[in-house]
């Protein structure tokens, strides 16, 4: 309290603070008066034993997850944000704010808004406690209240936001500025942003504008996009089928956007037959400049207000989308959020913002031709749509709701949300049809965002049991008696299989986005899940689309997991672990101990120290079949497991003929035509067993995907077997087809090898593909060398299709790893190639494989060719199954021989 221990000034008032200090050297009773209160307080308050013991009691709270102690003192609570210390807001906050109606209608679910008039703003901040002022650029703010006094038309206008600005900021009030209309407005709000401590554009280039401002008392420019509010924007208790089919709102703007109009002749013309509807949001104008292309007219419909608009987005199964502004990276109308949100599907004309958003889960049309095709595989193919729906949807509420945008104006000024109450922390599984086994590898190949699992039954296998050691490890408590547990906030799963990666973050994410409970439930009406909020809450339905299964190949050859006995040490040895260092630390995570003998090379290493590890372990895994094979097969003992994962490269060299096999008890292979290669060559013994492992796949973020389709992803160009040249083949043919289409290439470049430059026909081949970028200067400038690079999953998340040319391969796990990024991958067949992928990779040639990226392009259905891929992949590849499998072979199971 000012005057009780202290004094205070206004913040950032340099004439106030003199004020203060004047009045205080003038009297120097006060001034000791206050010194010695002052001290009382803080020895009574700031001691700091007191002070110690508390802090010890935050950090313990913090790294358990538990509950922070009271307050200490009567204070506010803070928290350590971005290196910053930032006070934290309990509940919602309390913002005064001039918006227009759609934004007031969709921040009302997140803030608790204080709407103020030019004749009532004084009194509003005497009676409320006002957390910050935000101020949108908007042309009729608060029901028109603000008409001409947001934008400079004058000094008059502006007087009286100039003063509630000023009103803020002597009571501390934090103000922002946020302009919606950026880069096409700036002028009209730029000098309106200049009173304000904090600016936000739309447009991510307006930045240094905003900074170059004079005269302005602008402390931080972010930029900020639009949002959706699930409270307003929703398809709870709708079905697809009972959407009818294709509908546009807005504004025919012939006469000042006519490449906008363009794009938009382009999308109507295509939705035609599709049954388009029109809604003019000028339908009253009477404007000639407005008015639609005659050929529309019978599909245009009035104009609607903004709550019955809200109801269109789930009355409509297609909503078309043009941008104004094309390159900006933030700028793009709040509909291609709220319109996914909405659970329908968005299809955009071009635009740089949306790809920044959504990548290429959103179908976006360049061409006449695209239009068609797009639209015609949308409405022809069911799961195409629901999937765009479902993927797009779940981007927006992972990333772009409005409590995000209000978490982000909150952090310039040192403020923050308190978490959310309503994050579920136990997770009940009432599946009792998908094994244990099967339930837990679901939940090993998720986001684990809760701390208790409720499972239907005990495990009753060896497998299940580790996989229960797993989950624990990885922090969570997990029980086997639901009874009670439903009453309390929970995720309820009933089919767990219906959701694919990553299905537990769809869950959690749509529950923390809403305070109702919500039902998921498949195309027929079964229920799926439940997040369940209180007792309370509101129950809706969300119809949820449950991804078919594209393939039933089995790429592994073990696919029970039926050991009763497992090592409790097991010993790695090999030159090169990187492929097996994942699936040790899975090991590990399971119980079971793991010693490693790191090689310098194929043969060269320390026996005296592998001896001592050796007598240690009672299993022995040889990574790579090398000399670490040839040396553990002739001193291993009689009687322990001696494992060894053979890749590629074992097939050209003698280790594996030189050892003694009879003490080899099981081979895996990472695909089966070199598991029979290498019986037919004489290199395996037919009397030692084998399987076919496959190569891993770990979970990945695909959030941030912004994949590019007309970019086509390289990755290693040596050996020459990797066949470079028939990847400049293709790229010749995609560029005459579009010319956008590029080729990123990563890895070391040629030059880079010296062996290289000792063997002849390797030089000679990449001699020949430098004169031929030499001689061919366009395809030259259609290719980028990336060499290295740091964030392969960033190159992945980049690309729309990677590719192989390669004559052959063992694996490749590019074609694997790049559909997990978001990207369609592509393959020539080599040997054994159909026995790990399937026909939504192979190609015969060069000329087929371009024209199936070109049709994926043409329909923007390049993300969804890549989900199909990953649905094939994810749990066959998954690190724990392939390490249950390979405790399985080293336990003497899972024999192909």
């Amino acid at each position: 309290t000012d005057g009780e221990h202290g004094r205070l000034f206004k913040k950032g008032d340099s004439h106030d603070l003199f004020e203060v200090l004047s009045t205080l050297v003038s009297s120097p009773e006060e001034m000791s008066r206050l010194r010695d209160s002052g001290l009382d307080w803080v020895k009574e308050h700031r001691d700091w034993n007191k002070l110690a013991s508390y802090l010890n009691e935050v950090h313990n709270a913090m790294f358990t997850g538990g509950e922070p102690p009271e307050l200490l003192g009567t204070g506010q609570a803070l928290t350590i944000l971005n290196g910053k210390v930032s006070t934290v807001i309990q509940g919602k906050p309390n913002l005064m704010v001039i918006m227009d109606e759609f934004s007031t209608t969709a921040l009302s679910a997140d803030a608790n808004l204080v709407r103020p008039t030019p004749e009532n703003w004084q009194g509003l901040l005497d009676e409320h406690r006002i957390d910050m002022l935000v101020v949108e650029s908007a042309w009729e703010g608060n029901d028109g209240a603000w008409h001409h006094k947001v934008g400079w038309y004058s000094e008059e206008e502006i007087a009286d936001l100039k003063q509630l600005v000023e009103a803020c900021r002597d009571r501390n009030i934090p103000t922002v500025f946020y302009n919606k209309e950026d880069p096409v407005h700036f002028n009209r709000f730029s000098k309106t942003s200049a009173l304000f401590d904090h600016v936000f554009t739309t447009d991510e280039g307006c930045i240094t504008r905003y900074e170059a401002l004079e005269h302005s008392s602008i402390q931080s420019v972010d930029w900020i996009q639009f949002a959706a509010q699930p409270d307003v924007h929703h398809p709870y208790d709708v079905m697809l089928s009972g959407r009818s089919d294709i509908a546009f709102a807005g504004t025919y703007y012939a006469g000042k956007y006519p490449e906008r109009c363009e794009k938009m002749d382009m999308l109507f013309d295509a939705a035609a037959n599709h049954g388009l509807v029109i809604y003019d949001r000028q339908s009253d104008g009477g404007n000639p400049q407005y008015v639609f292309p005659d050929r529309f007219t019978s599909h245009v419909r009035n104009k609607l207000e903004y709550h019955e608009m809200l109801q269109k987005h789930r009355e409509h199964r297609i909503f078309l989308n043009v941008n104004s502004v094309e390159d900006s990276l933030t700028m793009a109308a709040r509909r291609i959020f709220e319109i996914p949100a909405s659970g329908a599907c968005l299809v955009s004309g071009p635009g740089l913002a949306v790809r920044e958003v959504f990548g290429n889960t959103v179908p976006m049309v360049y061409s006449s031709e695209q239009a068609n095709a797009t639209l015609a595989a949308l409405m022809a193919d069911e799961a195409f749509l629901r999937y765009t729906i479902q993927d797009s949807r779940h981007i927006v509420l992972k990333r772009h709701l409005n409590n995000h945008r209000l978490q982000k104006m909150l952090n310039a000024s040192s403020l923050t949300l308190q978490r959310p109450s309503s994050v579920a922390d136990t997770v009940i599984v009432s599946d009792t049809s998908t094994s244990i086994r099967d339930i837990c590898l679901w939940f090993a190949r998720q986001e684990l965002e809760f701390t208790h699992l409720v499972l239907p039954s005990a495990p009753s296998t060896k497998a299940e049991e580790l996989l229960v050691n797993l989950l624990q490890n990885r922090g969570l408590s997990i029980s086997f008696d639901k009874q009670g547990v439903f009453d309390a906030t929970c995720i309820v799963i009933y089919n767990i299989l219906a959701f694919d990666s990553p299905g537990l973050e769809t869950l959690i994410t749509e529950m923390n986005s809403t305070p109702h409970t919500v039902h998921f439930r498949s195309q027929n009406g079964e229920l799926l899940a439940t997040c369940q909020q209180s007792a309370s809450a509101n129950e809706v339905d969300l119809e949820y689309f449950v991804s078919l299964q594209v393939s039933k190949m089995s790429i592994s050859t073990i696919s029970n997991h039926t050991f009763t006995d497992v090592p409790s040490t097991i010993l790695i040895a090999g030159h090169d672990l990187k492929f097996a260092m994942p699936i040790v630390e899975v090991v590990k995570e399971m119980g079971i101990r793991v010693l490693i003998d790191k090689w310098d090379n194929h043969n060269k290493f320390d026996a005296e120290k592998s001896r001592e590890l050796l007598a240690q372990a009672n299993a022995v895994w040889c990574e790579w079949a090398l000399g670490n094979v040839e040396w553990y097969s002739k001193v291993v003992d009689v009687g322990t497991p001696l494992f060894v994962r053979y890749h590629l490269q074992e097939r050209e060299l003698e280790y594996l003929n030189s050892a003694n096999q009879e003490n080899i008890t099981h081979v895996s292979f990472v695909c089966d035509y070199y598991r029979k290669n290498s019986y037919n060559i004489g290199q395996l013994s037919q009397s030692v067993p084998s399987s076919v492992i496959p190569n891993l796949l770990e979970r990945k973020d695909i959030s941030k995907k912004k994949n590019d389709n007309f970019s086509i992803g390289f990755v290693g160009m040596v050996p020459k077997r990797k066949r470079l040249d028939l990847a400049l083949d293709l790229l010749e043919i995609l560029h005459k087809k579009d010319p956008r289409y590029q080729l990123k290439i990563v890895g070391k470049h040629p030059d880079e090898y010296a062996w290289i430059q000792n063997r002849k026909d390797e030089k000679r081949y990449y001699d020949s593909i430098k004169s031929r970028l030499s001689q061919n200067p366009i395809l030259a400038s259609k290719i980028e060398f990336l060499g290295f690079v740091d964030d392969i999953s960033e190159f992945y998340s980049s690309v729309g299709h990677v590719i192989s040319t390669s004559d052959f391969e063992s694996f490749h796990l590019t074609l694997a790893d790049g559909p997990s990024l978001g990207c369609a991958a592509h393959t020539l067949k080599w040997d054994g190639s159909e026995t790990i992928y399937n026909d939504l990779w192979l190609n015969n040639d060069v000329e087929l494989m371009a024209k199936r990226i070109h049709e994926l392009n043409l329909c923007n259905q390049t993300s969804y060719h890549a989900h199909q891929q990953l649905v094939h992949l994810y749990s066959q590849m998954q690190t724990e199954r392939i390490a249950l499998s390979i405790i399985e072979a080293i336990s003497g199971g899972g024999s192909n021989a």
